[in-house]
C-alpha cells in the first residue's frame, strides 16, 4: 500500500498526473539487437485525458497498408517518438508515473530518450524533453514492491487476486503481436496496463481517504446541513463539545452579570444586549451545526482555527457589552 503522504501528493492535481507506458519489439540489427517502440499510451488520474501515439495509429490515419508498415517503421517511430516529446514539452510541469524496476528512476522516459537522440544523433536541433525526478514515480517504489520477480505481470497479479486483465500481453508477445500485424491486441495490452495502474492508484487513494478523509479548505458557508451530528466518531465528539462550551460557557456567565446590574438604565441596555447575545448563539449555533456535519473530515488543526474563530468572535461581544454598560 502506497503511504499517505505519496498518495496525497500523486493526487494533489490528479488532472496534471499521468500514468505511462510503452510496448516496443526487439529487433536484431548490427549492434546485436536494439529496441523498436511500437506505442505509447499516457492517462491521467481523473481519466479526463488520454493519449496515444503508436505506429498502427499513424498508419490508420494516413492510409498506409499494413503490408507497408515494415517497410517504413523507421519513419513511422520517428513519427510516433515526436510526438510523444512534444506532448512531453506541452505537460512539462506534469508529473509522470510508470512502471519501472529501479526506484526513483524513470526508467521509461529515460528508454525514450536514449531511443529519441540514437534516432536524431545527426540533427542537434531536436532535443528530448527532459522530466525533473522530483516530477517521476515508478510504481514498484510507491508500492514497495520488492519481490524477487519484478515484472509488470507478477505486479499486476499481486494486486488483481493473481489474475491478469482480459487483453494483457507480456512485452515479448506484444512485439510478436506486432510483427505478426495483430496491433488491435498490442493497443489493446497497452491500454489495459495503463488503466489497470490509473484504477489501483485511485483505489488506493480511496482507501486513504477512508481511514484518514480530508475535505480540503475549510469553506462554512459550503457546507450542506443534513445529518448534523450524524456520523461524529468519539474524537469529534470531545471536540465539538470543546467548542460548544467555548460559546455557549461565555454567553452563561455574561447572563449572570448582565442580571446583576442595579441601574434601571442599564438593566434596560442589557436586556438589549441580552436578546443580542442570545440572537448571535443561535447564529453561531447554526454554523456550528454546518461544521460538526463535517467535524469527522477535518483534521485538528482546522478544527483548532474554527474554535478559534468562535472564541474570538464570543470575546469581541463580551468586550462590546462591557464597553455599554459602563
Amino acid at each position: 500500500m502506497i503511504s499517505d503522504v505519496e498518495i496525497t501528493a500523486l493526487f494533489s492535481n490528479p488532472e496534471d498526473t499521468y500514468v505511462i507506458h510503452y510496448a516496443y519489439m526487439v529487433v536484431d540489427d548490427a549492434n546485436g539487437s536494439s529496441k523498436k517502440i511500437i506505442s505509447v499510451y499516457a492517462k491521467n488520474l481523473n481519466s479526463t485525458d488520454s493519449r496515444e501515439f503508436s505506429i498502427d495509429k499513424i498508419s490508420a490515419n494516413h492510409d498506409i497498408p499494413k503490408e507497408d508498415i515494415n517497410d517504413i517503421f523507421d519513419d513511422l517511430e520517428e513519427i510516433v517518438l515526436d510526438d510523444f516529446n512534444s506532448f512531453l514539452k506541452e505537460k512539462s510541469k506534469c508529473h509522470f508515473i510508470y512502471y519501472g524496476e529501479e526506484d526513483g528512476l524513470g526508467l521509461i522516459l529515460d528508454e525514450l530518450k536514449r531511443i529519441f537522440e540514437a534516432r536524431n544523433k545527426l540533427d542537434a536541433k531536436k532535443k528530448f524533453k527532459e522530466i525533473p525526478t522530483a516530477k517521476r514515480k515508478s510504481i514498484p517504489y510507491l508500492f514497495q514492491f520488492n519481490d524477487s520477480d519484478k515484472s509488470l505481470k507478477k505486479f499486476v497479479k499481486k494486486y488483481n487476486e493473481n489474475k491478469l486483465p482480459t487483453g494483457f500481453l507480456s512485452c515479448d508477445e506484444e512485439g510478436v503481436s506486432f510483427e505478426k500485424g495483430a496491433y488491435n491486441k498490442v493497443r489493446e495490452s497497452v491500454l489495459c496496463k495503463v488503466d489497470f495502474l490509473v484504477t489501483l492508484l485511485n483505489s488506493e487513494r480511496n482507501q486513504t481517504s477512508q481511514s484518514s478523509p480530508y475535505l480540503g479548505p475549510l469553506d462554512i458557508e459550503t457546507i450542506r446541513p443534513i445529518d448534523i451530528l450524524k456520523n461524529l466518531n468519539i474524537k469529534s465528539w470531545i471536540l465539538l463539545s470543546g467548542i460548544v462550551a467555548a460559546i455557549f460557557g461565555g454567553g452563561w456567565g455574561l447572563n449572570s452579570w448582565i442580571n446583576s446590574g442595579e441601574n434601571k438604565d442599564l438593566q434596560k441596555k442589557n436586556e438589549a444586549l441580552k436578546a443580542e447575545i442570545e440572537k448571535s448563539k443561535s447564529d453561531h449555533f447554526e454554523q456550528l451545526s454546518k461544521v460538526a456535519d463535517s467535524l469527522n473530515t477535518l483534521n485538528s488543526e482546522k478544527i483548532q482555527k474554527i474554535q478559534n474563530k468562535y472564541e474570538s468572535k464570543l470575546d469581541s461581544i463580551l468586550s462590546d457589552t462591557s464597553k455599554v454598560s459602563k
